[in-house]
């Protein structure tokens, strides 16, 4: 008998916090300072940053604290290598599907947020420069000189909510899937990483 009733009461509590979510859907756009982080066997060097956006939409389930936020985004990412010669430079742009998980903590009339999750990148296009500013053609792809495809890996965010529906956040994307296709037989690795700053709006 207790046990029915203990039953029954945990029912009645997930439908109560089922009853008390909400689902809200949002546009996000932002800045993106994205690098390529390249490794081998002896070390690794980063390249740097090079300056480009993200633009898409949010979708927002969950409660007053917490919730699940997926989402579409066009993103570009890359970096460049300068030298004597110039300033090499490649730019890869990719759909990025990120599902991310929101700790909210009320602060006055805002919410500080706190959230993480996984994302999936394909990429669609890609270009690049080389040092001396020729255009150069890159492709997704799978052989020795093609930059593979998909992408993925680890979103921390942290930002405030406000009151209206807007939020703004500062997203740091840790890419965790090698991009190089050949590793030159010295284990050769290429990862994402992007710093990037958003603003939301949140239609109610």
């Amino acid at each position: 008998m207790k046990k029915t009733l203990l039953l029954v009461a945990l029912c009645v509590a997930s439908l109560a916090t089922f009853a008390q979510t909400t689902t809200t859907f949002g546009i996000k756009a932002g800045i993106n300072s994205s690098k390529l982080t390249v490794s081998a066997t002896g070390g690794s060097v980063s390249t740097e940053s090079v300056v480009g956006f993200h633009i898409g939409g949010l979708v927002d389930i969950g409660t007053d604290n917490f919730s699940f936020q997926p989402g579409v985004l066009f993103s570009t990412k890359g970096g460049k290598s300068s030298s004597e010669g110039g300033t090499s430079k490649a730019t890869l742009n990719y759909i990025e599907i990120p599902v991310n998980f929101l700790y909210k903590v009320p602060a006055g009339e805002w919410k500080v947020f706190f959230d993480a999750g996984p994302y999936f990148d394909y990429g669609i296009s890609a270009s690049g420069t080389d040092a001396d500013g020729t255009k150069e053609t890159v492709h997704f792809g799978s052989t020795s000189d093609d930059v593979k495809n998909p992408d993925y890996g680890v979103n921390f965010l942290a930002g405030y909510q406000f009151s209206q529906g807007f939020a703004i956040n500062v997203n740091y994307g840790l890419g965790l899937a090698n991009l190089s296709n050949d590793d030159a037989g010295v284990n050769l690795k290429t990862k994402n990483q992007v710093l990037s700053f958003s603003l939301s709006y949140f239609i109610k």
